[in-house]
């Protein structure tokens, strides 16, 4: 009897190695990255402006807020905080007073450098501009109050946008 020996393979023959796709790879991870920033940069604004309206509407509660931010800051202890509190509380009134006399002069400076500026402007550009000094305005110069110095505002008059 003859034995058959069986088939053997063909010596060494492979498939060459799949490309390797490191753009691929990298482009994805930007793409990631970039998707990330963006949903936590929206998430930002988002709770500042949240905030900032809390602010605006509820400025009574501002030597409350800005006292535990200080015990936050300085690690105050307890009574240090109500201290510091009461401190504020008795100071607000004017600091209130104070922005209520001076927002018109800063109101005025500030339509003035709009007027100049968007006068060198051109069409679209002097849109954009005054879009932009008027989103500026609202979330960094909100109008103060125009109650008496008690620590009430008048919410409708502050801008929500």
């Amino acid at each position: 009897m003859t034995q058959q020996n069986p088939p053997q393979a063909s010596p060494a023959f492979s498939l060459p190695p799949a490309p390797r796709r490191r753009w691929l790879t990298f482009v994805l991870m930007v793409v990631v990255f970039v998707s990330g920033l963006a949903v936590g940069s929206g998430l930002t604004f988002m709770y500042i402006d949240y905030r900032r309206q809390q602010y605006v509407a509820h400025p009574e509660d501002a030597p409350k807020r800005f006292a535990e931010r200080l015990r936050k800051t300085l690690r105050l202890t307890d009574e240090q905080t109500r201290q510091v509190q009461a401190i504020i509380a008795s100071h607000w009134p004017a600091f209130q007073e104070t922005r209520r006399k001076t927002y018109p002069l800063f109101k005025e400076q500030l339509d003035a450098l709009q007027a100049e500026i968007g006068a060198v402007l051109h069409g679209d550009q002097a849109q954009r501009w005054n879009d932009y000094v008027e989103r500026i305005r609202g979330l960094w110069n909100p109008p103060p109050a125009t109650a008496p110095a008690t620590g009430q505002a008048d919410a409708a008059a502050a801008p929500h946008g």
